[in-house]
């Protein structure tokens, strides 16, 4: 929801994986598996077993969004630190705990997952395959909003 021309910094270096799944493949992933008697008392992580980078899926959604790529990066601490700031969380919708995430350096073991899910023929989408309808979701839900707010002016009898 930023203004099209705004230009921001990553929060954070840009080279760690982003894990994230599309939560249809979550969902699909756990009814697969809720069902497997070989699954029972296992834990599994579903994940994308090729994580795009931060980085590269920042630039994607800005592509995909006709937005402009980001430019630089702020450090982690520094990030933190600005998130921390008395007042900070009124201008931004974005949580600390998303820096956080953004910093982690955690691989996750999923090769069991994987094996278990494809052969029932459920595999993670790649990134490139899900950001398009993504980032047209956000959009909608962007302009939904938009449109409420401008009934509501509009329908006000008191203005």
């Amino acid at each position: 929801s930023s203004p099209v021309d705004l230009r921001l910094p990553l929060p954070a270096g840009g080279d760690l994986p982003l894990n994230m799944v599309p939560v249809d493949h979550v969902a699909r992933a756990g009814v697969t598996l809720g069902v497997m008697r070989e699954a029972a008392g296992r834990t599994f992580h579903v994940v994308d077993p090729s994580p795009p980078t931060t980085k590269h899926a920042f630039e994607r959604i800005a592509q995909v969004a006709g937005r402009r790529v980001p430019r630089g990066m702020v450090p982690v601490n520094l990030s933190r630190a600005l998130l921390n700031t008395p007042g900070f969380e009124r201008l931004t919708r974005s949580p600390r705990a998303f820096v956080d995430r953004l910093a982690t350096r955690a691989r996750y073991a999923n090769s069991g997952t994987r094996a278990l899910l494809a052969a029932h023929g459920v595999e993670c989408p790649a990134f490139e395959d899900y950001v398009g309808p993504l980032v047209g979701y956000v959009q909608s839900r962007l302009e939904a909003r938009r449109q409420r707010a401008v009934e509501v002016d509009v329908d006000d009898p008191l203005a």
